[in-house]
């Protein structure tokens, strides 16, 4: 629904600022728009996700070595959209890059067919629960 969608660009929206220094960029963009669905990314150029953190980044209180020196977050924001991403059987990417920053690709269906995104195929961590039971791909 429209709210989940709001629910989960506020979450990642809200990440990206807490995780930019003054002066960066977030931006948000509608990567995709079809009759089948709706992806958004958003953009940031702020610290970044160390790889090895990116496949835990969705588990509730998770917090990275970067969360814990930040303590404007609690851990449960990207958990609210991994599940809203799943009850509605969208798609969820995630690219980062420690130090210059994170993109996250949510798509959500507007029907129950299938829809893929057109996402990069970098060595991000992608849960696509359009088909079966999502995990990292």
């Amino acid at each position: 629904s429209l709210s989940a969608l709001e629910q989960a660009i506020f979450n990642v929206t809200k990440n990206a600022i807490l995780y930019s220094g003054r002066g960066d960029e977030v931006r948000l963009r509608y990567h995709a728009i079809t009759d089948q669905g709706v992806t958004v990314v958003i953009s940031d150029n702020g610290v970044g996700i160390a790889k090895k953190d990116l496949p835990h980044i969705f588990e509730p209180f998770f917090r990275s070595r970067t969360d814990v020196m930040n303590p404007g977050g609690t851990g449960i924001g990207l958990a609210i959209v991994f599940d809203i991403v799943k009850l509605h059987h969208g798609k969820l990417h995630v690219d980062s890059r420690p130090g210059q920053g994170t993109d996250f690709y949510i798509t959500l269906p507007r029907h129950a067919e299938d829809y893929h995104a057109r996402i990069p195929d970098d060595q991000g961590v992608t849960y696509d629960f359009s088909k079966a039971e999502g995990g990292p791909k």
